[in-house]
């Protein structure tokens, strides 16, 4: 039944069904409800965003407009190679703009640094569309990068484009694949977006993100700093952006920020600079925001797997 509904979703652009979506929450329905916890108490006084922006947050990450600059001026210097990725595709392994999962700065992110960081390795938690971006780069960089994917059950067939798959979710897998990760490679998160206990976000940012080795860059998708999650997915309690909220109002200096997507679509220069990359005709239609921050594991730390022990 899910399989033939999201069939059905296919047939509505995105927009309209975004309002849907607002339109049923608003009336007290919960369109993307599949599982209940049962809790003896309301989450909160009220389910709704706190700040918008978070005043320390927006501080903090704005010191790094300059770097940010930089990055998408690296996903800019792809614009031809970008612009031959159709908005529409037919094709089942190749990437496309126009998709229900990944908005397309997000896409040319994932294409782009890759081109720019010929990692050895792209590992990926939740596969699917991001996959085809990272294997477009791969072919067209004609890059050794090794594909490898964690994900129980990815939203689309991208066996043919993975050189290894781990077929459990993220609290499962064996974490020493992290330890394989060294200067220039890149790790992107794209999870169930929930820190419950032994949830893959939890593990993630407690156990993974501190072993990583020096250089690594780790996008983590669908966060909004410094602004919270949208009133229109407060039903579905993501929460794990905090986490990462966490590890930058501390001052955490083994991570710097290297694109918070969401933040720079909403900087007015780096904002301009967004749009300039799709400004051409074929790709009118075309979501040109993104929502994953990306940032990057600082060189002078601890070997691989050095800080913290396997479970």
């Amino acid at each position: 039944m899910r399989r033939r509904l999201h069939g059905l979703r296919q047939l509505v652009p995105a927009g309209p069904r975004r309002r849907l979506s607002r339109w049923l929450r608003a009336r007290g329905f919960k369109p993307d409800a599949h599982y209940t916890v049962r809790m003896e108490y309301p989450t909160s006084a009220s389910n709704s965003p706190r700040w918008n922006p978070h005043p320390e947050l927006e501080r903090i990450i704005a010191r790094g407009d300059a770097t940010y600059r930089r990055s998408l001026e690296t996903i800019a210097s792809y614009r031809d190679s970008l612009l031959e990725i159709e908005a529409r595709s037919q094709d089942p392994h190749e990437p496309a703009w126009v998709n229900d999962w990944l908005p397309a700065l997000d896409g040319a992110a994932i294409y782009a640094f890759i081109r720019r960081r010929a990692p050895a390795l792209y590992l990926e938690i939740g596969s699917g569309i991001s996959t085809r971006f990272a294997a477009r780069a791969r072919r067209d960089g004609e890059l050794d990068t090794g594909i490898v994917s964690i994900d129980p059950e990815p939203r689309a067939d991208v066996e043919a484009l993975c050189d290894r798959a781990l077929r459990v979710p993220l609290e499962l897998a064996d974490l020493s694949v992290f330890d394989e990760l060294s200067d220039g490679d890149v790790v992107f998160l794209d999870g169930s977006h929930r820190t419950f206990m032994n949830s893959d976000a939890t593990v993630f940012f407690l156990e993974v993100l501190p072993r990583l080795a020096g250089g690594v860059l780790v996008g983590v998708h669908d966060v909004f700093l410094p602004y919270d999650y949208p009133a229109e997915l407060a039903d579905r309690h993501y929460s794990e952006q905090y986490l990462l909220a966490a590890h930058l109002l501390a001052g955490n200096e083994a991570i710097e920020s290297v694109l918070p997507a969401f933040y720079a679509s909403r900087a007015p220069e780096l904002g301009s600079l967004i749009d300039s990359l799709w400004s051409d005709r074929r790709l009118d239609g075309v979501e040109p925001r993104g929502n994953a921050f990306w940032l990057g594991t600082v060189l002078d730390q601890k070997p691989p797997g050095d800080q913290i022990p396997d479970r």
